[in-house]
């Protein structure tokens, strides 16, 4: 009886994990941004900073990002607010190559993981797009 239970225990959450890497297909979107208006947009897939200065706090951040996004391979550029309208706190914006805003970050910890997470995302999509010659 105790064989049975632990065959349950341990089999059935290893057969969900087999059934779900066999059969199961993921089906990631990176929606746009709407409703942000830019006044300089990049020109092509990047990440931009959106800051006049930076607390101690956010420059770390910005600084754990910049090597993050380099070892990634993804241009970095820095613009002053004026870029950005409407919005008078530092951020940290994610285009794609068609130069479309995919994310748009606070310089946190939480939405600097966001944002490494979406850029992995956004990379992932356009490779896959890339390989089956479809449009992410």
């Amino acid at each position: 009886m105790k064989g049975l239970v632990l065959l349950l225990l341990l089999g059935v959450p290893v057969f969900w994990y087999l059934f779900l890497q066999l059969f199961g297909e993921n089906q990631f979107q990176l929606p746009l941004v709407e409703g942000v208006e830019v006044a300089c947009p990049p020109a092509g897939l990047s990440v931009v900073l959106v800051a006049d200065s930076l607390s101690t706090d956010q420059h770390n951040q910005w600084s754990r990002l910049q090597a993050y996004f380099l070892e990634k391979k993804i241009p970095v550029e820095t613009y002053d607010t004026l870029c950005l309208f409407a919005y008078d706190k530092p951020a940290v914006l994610l285009y794609d190559p068609d130069v479309k805003l995919r994310g748009m970050y606070a310089l946190t910890i939480a939405e600097s993981d966001r944002a490494m997470v979406e850029s992995d995302l956004l990379l992932t999509l356009l490779q896959k797009a890339k390989e089956s010659g479809e449009e992410y």
